[in-house]
């Protein structure tokens, strides 16, 4: 059984896809669950080819629908596969990496809370650094994030146990079987289906960097891809400009994952 897996669909995303699965499996991630919502999956599968074959990768297809409703379906899918084949299972976008803030890996971090059956990890959201184009990498050039204390940042991801996953109850939040409980780092019982409202909040051991806006070229995509999904951020065009100036306002330089930054570049460039 592994110790740590990783879920993750995937839509018009393969630009960053190897530098995802790279970097997890640099810190502790063994095996991932690839959905793909593309309507082709040729050049999916042929990104993916090496990762399949070695048994890293467990690639699913799944074309179409509405994309929230189908990730929730999909989630409960993995889930129901993961049952003891994995004692972590982490659900995560391509724009959100998994950073063990002081500690060398992930496992190194969740072996304090083997007691527990689900983790809740905020985000540490990060804005365009002023970059116009998309980059080479998104860990290495976007370095500039929101606050600490940033309401944005109360935003969180699920590390669970699938064995005691009862259902899905949102693309941030499982439903778990009696008597577990979702918590945070701190120890903390987390309710909210997308936002830890505890304080502290801001994980000093795990959190998330989410790169959420990328480049200016590339948050014009993303604006593209759900504008016909009913996102209800990004309905309009005031509520894209207010999207975008309220997570563009970064005044922290996080160079916190540029440690792994050298490792991941070799992982890449070995291709």
């Amino acid at each position: 059984m592994k110790y740590l897996s990783a879920c993750c669909v995937f839509k018009d995303e393969l630009r960053y896809l190897r530098e995802w699965i790279e970097y997890h499996l640099l810190v502790g991630v063994e095996r991932f669950y690839m959905v793909s919502n593309d309507d082709s999956q040729d050049a999916a599968v042929a990104l993916l080819r090496p990762y399949i074959r070695s048994g890293e990768v467990i690639l699913i297809n799944r074309p179409g629908g509405p994309f929230v409703k189908l990730q929730m379906d999909i989630y409960l899918d993995v889930l129901q596969i993961a049952i003891g084949q994995s004692r972590w299972l982490a659900f995560l976008d391509v724009d959100e990496f998994l950073l063990p803030v002081e500690a060398s890996s992930i496992p190194q971090v969740l072996a304090g809370y083997e007691q527990h059956a689900a983790l809740a990890v905020n985000w540490a959201c990060f804005g365009s650094s002023g970059l116009q184009k998309a980059p080479d990498l998104q860990t290495a050039s976007f370095r500039m994030r929101l606050s600490d204390d940033h309401e944005e940042n109360r935003g969180y991801k699920s590390i669970l146990d699938p064995s005691r996953a009862a259902g899905t109850y949102s693309p941030h939040q499982f439903l778990l079987a009696e008597p577990w409980v979702l918590v945070d780092e701190f120890g903390g019982r987390v309710t909210h289906p997308w936002r830890n409202e505890n304080n502290p909040f801001f994980g000093s051991r795990l959190r998330i960097n989410h790169y959420r806006l990328r480049s200016r070229e590339e948050f014009a995509e993303k604006v593209a891809r759900w504008r016909d999904s009913g996102h209800p951020e990004l309905r309009d065009p005031e509520a894209v400009r207010s999207y975008w100036k309220r997570n563009d306002r970064c005044d922290v330089i996080d160079d916190t994952i540029q440690r792994f930054v050298p490792s991941l570049e070799r992982r890449l460039a070995r291709g």
